[in-house]
Parts: C-alpha cells; structure tokens; sequence
C-alpha cells in the first residue's frame, strides 16, 4: 500500500518584491531594485503536524505562508497540498487549506459575527443546515456561541482572534495556515488561544504558522524553523530557550538571591529566556518594579 503524501510539500519556493519608489526616485524616474526574500525554500510536511515559522519582521514569514495558503504566487518553485499543486487544482486546495491573518480586515465590522460567518462559509459553497450546523460546530468547539448576535465591532481582540480560527475552520480544511496567531492578544486571551490550537493539532489537523515568540514554538511545535536569508533553518527551541539571554532593568537593586540562573548586576538582572516567568514572578513577589525588558528581536518570549 502506497504511503500518502504529505500535507505540504515546497520545493525551491523563490519570491521577489519591488519597493515603493521614495519621492526622491519618483522625481528622478528610477525604480528601486527588486529585494528576493524567499531564495529557494524547501520544507516537507508530515500530516498532523504543527511547524512554527520565525524570524524577525520583513524576513519572509508572512510571505511563505501567503504563498502556501495560494493568495500569492512564487515566481519559481512548486507548492504540494496533500498532493495537490494549487495552480492546477486551485478549487481542491482551496477546500483543503484554512487561513487565518493577523489583520481583522477582511471582517464585516457592523455585521454581527453570525452573519460574518454565514458569508464567508458561502464563500466555500457551504448552504442551508451544512452551513448552520458547521457554525454551530465552530463555536461551541470555539467558545464563542454567546456572542454570535453581537457586532464584530464590539467584540474584544481575544474574540476577533477566536473569529478569525472560526472563519478558518468553517470549511472544516485539513491544512491550517496561521499567521502570528497570538499577535495583540493579552497573556491570558494568548493561552486560551494556544490551548485551542493544541486540541486542533490532537485532533490530526496539520498546522503551519509564523510567530515571534520562542515559547510559543516550544509549547506548539513539532518542528520549528528561523527564515535566514531567505531560506529556513531548523532550530532546537528548547535549546534556544536555555541560551538566549534576556535582561530585565528593575526599579531598585534587590538584596535577596535571585533563582540559579539569574545574575543581578546593580539594577539589571539578566537570565535565559526560558527562566523569564520565574524571575518575574521573583521580583513581583517582592515588590519590585521591573521598568524595562530586554528580548531579542524575533525571539520574544
């Protein structure tokens, strides 16, 4: 028996943009030169997995995964979707795939959020009980029912979010392609999210989405990889996590120890990131007042 393909496959995914001309270059009839951010991207994807894209902004992740979820198209390269190469069975990777941006743009503000949903599920064909049936699906499994009557517009940034997966999902697709998922939510809204995300994953959902933060990666991902120059590097983010040090600038110098690890120097007491939560929660816990935090970029905890 013949083993299935896997649920995303690129092959020497390359893709270029043309900046917008400055005032200066417009005045003087040049065009700026084109900037190739993707350079020949390679990833295979196993079905029910969860891979997390990261790197800092303007490295290309957005871009990949516009790309796999078929809104752009590569200037050379091949994209597989469970077999299927979109430019060729456009209709049938569209069913197969679900994609959710970190923009609220494409809702329906003055709408309430059944009648979003009920437009964008005609989008893919849905009509009559299958449609109602797949909302009422949706948002239980969502947690969002008790606010289907209510306009998107007075919704909160956690229900937006929540939305947004549910638009994703309505289709019920085999392939989820998430863009910074967790971007603007609060601690708590972040974590609901991210719980969501691991139930889907359980379920055999297969999973792709960009993020910032290495925790994150760590909580959700099978595999992770970094965008570097345009081609993706796979990371260990456990040991990422153990390695990349951050500091923490602090009202006033502490007298106690601080947890092993962490080493206090005046004001400023530095640690691995992944020791972040517990050094905050020592230094909460004594009253003190952390007045600066410093991550690096593409790394955030």
């Amino acid at each position: 028996m013949s083993r299935p393909p896997p649920a995303l496959q690129l092959k020497g995914i390359v893709k270029s943009f043309r900046p917008r001309r400055t005032l200066r270059q417009a005045l003087h009839l040049s065009r700026p030169e084109t900037i190739q951010v993707l350079k020949g991207v390679d990833l295979k994807v196993e079905r029910g997995s969860v891979i997390g894209i990261m790197g800092p902004n303007g490295s290309g992740k957005s871009t990949l995964l516009r790309i796999v979820a078929g809104i752009l198209q590569p200037e050379s390269g091949t994209v597989g979707i469970m077999g299927r190469v979109p430019s060729t069975h456009r209709a049938q990777t569209s069913r197969l795939t679900g994609y959710l941006s970190s923009s609220e743009r494409s809702f329906y503000w003055r709408l309430s959020v059944n009648e979003n949903l009920r437009f964008f599920g005609r989008l893919h064909d849905l009509r009559g009980t299958d449609l109602r049936r797949r909302i009422d699906e949706v948002a239980e499994s969502l947690e969002v029912r008790t606010v289907l009557h209510r306009r998107f517009a007075d919704l909160s940034t956690g229900f937006r979010q929540r939305l947004s997966l549910a638009r994703a999902l309505l289709h019920d697709p085999e392939l989820l392609v998430l863009d910074e998922p967790t971007r603007s939510l609060d601690a708590e809204s972040s974590d609901g999210f991210r719980r969501t995300l691991s139930a889907l994953a359980v379920r055999g959902r297969t999973v792709i989405m960009a993020t910032h933060s290495l925790r994150e990666a760590a909580q959700l991902c099978d595999r992770t990889f970094n965008i570097v120059q345009g081609k993706l590097v796979e990371i260990d983010t456990q040991t990422e996590l153990e390695t990349t040090e951050v500091r923490v600038e602090l009202s006033v110098c502490p007298t106690a120890r601080p947890p092993q690890g962490a080493v206090i120097t005046g004001n400023e007491l530095t640690c691995p990131l992944a020791m972040l939560a517990e050094v905050l929660g020592w230094v909460h816990a004594r009253g003190i007042t952390v007045s600066g935090l410093h991550i690096p970029e593409g790394v955030q905890s």
